[in-house]
């Protein structure tokens, strides 16, 4: 049995899960009315961990805005109160959260088509430093294509080494990097 004072954290793995069917739906191009249906329930699941987050847990609050930016739901849809996070990439920076920090990095070079300030050369550095190989294959990924030549031939090998050494199965690296 869930305790209430839980549910929240169940309300952000089931969002972490549907995420995935979202975006392999919503690239599919082929059933728009369930791609509705898991954007509103994803809605409705992250009201309840912007309702918890509200007694100060940055971190949910932080997390329910990356993942309603990632599900094309605008977070004052969410919340609009006076605790509104940081833009992704900066609350993480304040939070030492690495690895959502290049998450949210990924994010801005996919929106913004390469077009950023992000010193995209350092957080690799520091993701291998960290051993985020997931993390680190996918930032050097997106970081290639949008960047292009701004990417070292050693990062992308960097890169290559990370995907085979990753802890994902193959089958999910190969849905990461086409549908991701």
């Amino acid at each position: 049995m869930i305790s209430p004072e839980e549910f929240w954290a169940v309300a952000l793995r089931s969002v972490l899960l549907l995420r995935y069917q979202y975006q392999l739906l919503k690239a599919m191009l082929i059933i728009p009315w369930r791609v509705r249906r898991i954007r509103d329930r994803c809605r409705e699941l992250l009201r309840i961990v912007v309702q918890h987050a509200k007694n100060e847990q940055w971190l949910e609050l932080q997390q329910a805005e990356l993942f309603a930016d990632r599900l094309d739901i605008r977070f004052s849809e969410l919340y609009d109160g006076p605790l509104n996070p940081l833009p992704s990439k900066d609350g993480y920076k304040q939070l030492g959260y690495l690895i959502a920090e290049s998450m949210a990095m990924r994010d801005n070079l996919v929106k913004q088509r390469g077009k950023t300030d992000d010193d995209v050369s350092e957080m690799i550095d520091a993701l291998n430093q960290f051993g985020a190989l997931a993390e680190l294959w996918k930032l050097v990924r997106v970081a290639s294509r949008f960047k292009g030549n701004s990417v070292t031939d050693s990062q992308r090998q960097l890169g290559l080494h990370a995907w085979w050494d990753c802890e994902y199965t193959p089958l999910m690296r190969l849905f990461v990097t086409f549908f991701h």
